[in-house]
């Protein structure tokens, strides 16, 4: 049986409504257990913006948060994420911010974080 848990914190079975859509988040749970995202929290701007975004066809532009749940619930299910790609796409995107001056560096090597020979607090007993 797979657990689920609503963005509202209450448990449930793998029997429960639809909108409530699963995901695996890798090391933390057991094969057979999922963690669920209720997609019908979001309000109508945030779901408008998924299907803009997304290029949902299925429902008109502006529609509402009724006629938008089920498409976007569709299309969250079939969502295939590759972890090692979406975060070699983050950290890529990280450092060309860098780059651009907008963040401070990703890369220990060219970091701008400066490491201080002399360090405040306690010190242990040792060499």
């Amino acid at each position: 049986m797979s657990r689920t848990l609503n963005t509202d914190g209450n448990r449930g079975s793998s029997s429960d409504a639809d909108k409530n859509v699963a995901f695996h988040l890798p090391g933390t749970f057991s094969r057979n257990e999922q963690v669920r995202v209720d997609l019908t929290k979001l309000e109508a701007p945030s779901l408008r913006k998924y299907r803009r975004v997304f290029k949902l066809g299925e429902v008109q532009q502006g529609g509402t948060k009724d006629e938008l749940i089920p498409a976007v619930v569709r299309h969250w299910k079939q969502t295939i994420v590759d972890e090692d790609e979406t975060l070699i796409a983050f950290v890529t995107a990280l450092r060309q911010r860098a780059k651009r001056g907008n963040i401070q560096a990703v890369n220990n090597r060219h970091s701008s974080f400066k490491t201080n020979s002399t360090r405040s607090g306690p010190r242990g007993k040792g060499k």
